[in-house]
Formats: C-alpha cells, structure tokens, sequence
C-alpha cells in the first residue's frame, strides 16, 4: 500500500494509481546512502537533482582527477 506523499506534485497521467511512485523511491534510495533529493516545477518542465556520498577511495582502486 503506498502511503500519500503530498510533497510531491501530482501526475497528470490518466492511470494515477499505477504512476507517481517514482520519485517516492527515489528520495528513499538517495536517504538511504545519506543522500538527498530536490525538484522545481516551472511550469510543465521539471528538474530534478540527487546527490549522494561517495564512498569510494583511492585505496579502494578508485581515483578522482577532480
């Protein structure tokens, strides 16, 4: 059963009850690995961003050149 998440805009799609999960389980994922989601709606366009820790270090075999 999905709970109601009024911070979230609603779907415009005409099956309502089989969309708008998506960013529900995107803003779980990204607090799950102590990240965070933010959304603009400006009118019909929609920008979304997701940031989340990464973990990875050199000594792991990971090397950022940033």
């Amino acid at each position: 059963m999905r709970r109601p998440q009024n911070e979230f805009p609603v779907t415009d799609k005409a099956d309502r009850e089989n969309h708008g999960t998506g960013l529900i389980n995107i803003k779980n994922t990204a607090e799950k690995y102590q990240g965070t989601m933010d959304f603009k709606v400006n009118g019909r366009v929609f920008i979304l961003s997701v940031m989340m820790k990464n973990e990875r270090r050199e000594k792991d075999g990971f090397r950022s050149d940033r």
